[in-house]
């Protein structure tokens, strides 16, 4: 992270002299860095500027490009690039190529777009790939999103195993960075059994993170604490932990992160009775959904039909459940497991407000 100005400046200087070969060699190479230090925004430009000329170029390095695509949240969903990374991949026989293309593909970042069942096959695949290859960092990494895949799936034992066996596949390495990725992955098979275990586990996490980890992780992991905090019930905890986390992503430009958080924060206004500063703080989180990530809107409505419920509007709270629920199926946006414990009391909430002809008629 602390050569990363060094990094831009070499890109811009490849851009600006027309070595393009090479600065598409750089994005390629920075693509999982954007990623997972939270210059989400700022890779996907750059990914952006070089990706028409991909073809142009050798297989494998249009290939590794591709897979950067795939990787940064603000570009995934604009094109199929993890399988057109496979597919060259295939076509050179780089089993390892392909063994990376594969673990993107299962990972957690595709799982609204690909099925489930389909994501396990393929981090099965390149697992064992890996063995017979003999690359255990990358091994604990399969098994590490295959935790992630079983946790969407609500397989919470089987989560907590495969989070268990990657701490210790990275403790064995000295990977204090992915070691903590590992421990979040642990507190999240918590969050919703043992709330306070979990934060125990994730502040462990956070101060690893604080010493090796990238900007990004590091933001993530105090979300993450805060979301806990919030569902320990103690609201005014949750709050400075989330304006932490919303300015650090904002200063690293990843706009979609900071607009959960900000959300997050309305959430915590509602739990704390502190209704007019629920509804300001939703209102600023529409806003910055409708400028930077739109399918969050989805949910934003529901929590502000939540706040419609608790403020005793059970008419409204209908009216913008119905509107969340038809913007769901036209984005095709999953509703998983652990978005019931919000979302079911706050439709019984909006029920109880509205009789029933009213409440079916505005859904």
């Amino acid at each position: 992270v602390h050569d990363y100005d060094n990094l831009r400046v070499a890109l811009e200087h490849l851009q600006a002299t027309g070595r393009v070969a090479h600065a598409v060699r750089l994005c390629g190479a920075l693509g999982w860095f954007w990623e997972e230090a939270g210059y989400v925004d700022e890779g996907a430009a750059c990914i952006s500027q070089v990706l028409p000329l991909a073809e142009d170029e050798d297989p494998p390095i249009a290939a590794r490009l591709f897979l950067a695509a795939a990787c940064n949240k603000a570009l995934s969903e604009q094109g199929d690039y993890g399988h057109r990374a496979l597919e060259i991949y295939r076509r050179v026989g780089d089993r390892l190529g392909m063994a990376r293309a594969m673990a993107v593909l299962g990972s957690h970042r595709m799982f609204d777009r690909i099925p489930l069942a389909r994501q396990r096959r393929l981090m099965e695949d390149a697992l064992a790939i890996y063995e017979e290859e003999n690359r255990p960092w990358d091994e604990a990494m399969v098994i590490l999103q295959l935790g992630f895949l079983a946790h969407f799936s609500g397989d919470g034992a089987a989560a907590l195993q495969f989070a268990d066996r990657a701490a210790e596949r990275f403790t064995e390495l000295g990977d204090d960075y992915c070691l903590a990725v590992a421990m979040e992955a642990q507190a999240g098979c918590l969050h919703h059994s043992d709330v306070d275990a979990a934060i125990r586990l994730q502040e462990q996490a956070n101060a690893k993170m604080a010493v090796s980890g990238p900007p990004g992780e590091v933001a993530f992991g105090i979300s993450q604490i805060a979301e806990m905090r919030l569902d320990a019930n103690e609201p005014d905890k949750a709050i400075p932990l989330f304006n932490q986390a919303a300015t650090l992503y904002r200063r690293l430009g990843d706009q979609r992160e900071r607009v959960v958080s900000v959300a997050f924060i309305g959430l915590a206004h509602r739990a704390a009775g502190r209704l007019d500063d629920a509804r300001a703080t939703f209102g600023a989180a529409i806003d910055l959904s409708m400028l930077h990530y739109p399918d969050a809107l989805i949910w934003i409505l529901e929590c502000v039909a939540g706040l419609a419920a608790h403020m005793g509007d059970g008419l409204t709270a209908t009216r913008l459940l119905g509107a969340a629920e038809s913007y769901r199926e036209e984005r095709q946006q999953p509703m998983f497991w652990w978005d019931h414990f919000r979302y079911d009391p706050d439709v019984e909430m909006a029920q109880a407000g509205t009789d029933a002809e009213a409440f079916e008629e505005a859904w």
